[in-house]
């Protein structure tokens, strides 16, 4: 999925139903660009075509979202966890750093 068919499940599931016309102006795209983006999601199942011009969310569209969330939190994690493990290396240099001056 690329970045923009994410952004416009986002306003999808933001709006709850959304015209082509909504998901345009959310994201200041054609409306054109954003029926084509719609039409990528419906034939993918991540939403469903409802009436002459809605689309809602499906379960596979709710999916995809809590799945990218979950992997933003991941790498949000990971790298807390490395910034702590720089933080020790900083703090360990500057003392050897300080060992070695006292031994010349």
């Amino acid at each position: 999925m690329t970045a923009n068919e994410y952004r416009v499940l986002k306003v999808v599931e933001r709006f709850t139903k959304v015209t082509k016309r909504k998901v345009a102006s959310e994201m200041s795209i054609t409306d054109e660009y954003a029926q084509y983006m719609l039409k990528r999601l419906a034939v993918g199942g991540y939403v469903a075509k409802e009436g002459r011009e809605t689309y809602t969310l499906l379960r596979k569209g709710v999916e995809h979202i809590v799945e990218k969330l979950t992997l933003g939190k991941n790498r949000l994690e990971v790298l807390e966890v490395l910034a702590d493990r720089a933080e020790r290396l900083e703090k360990e240099i500057e003392e050897l750093n300080r060992r070695k001056e006292q031994l010349v």
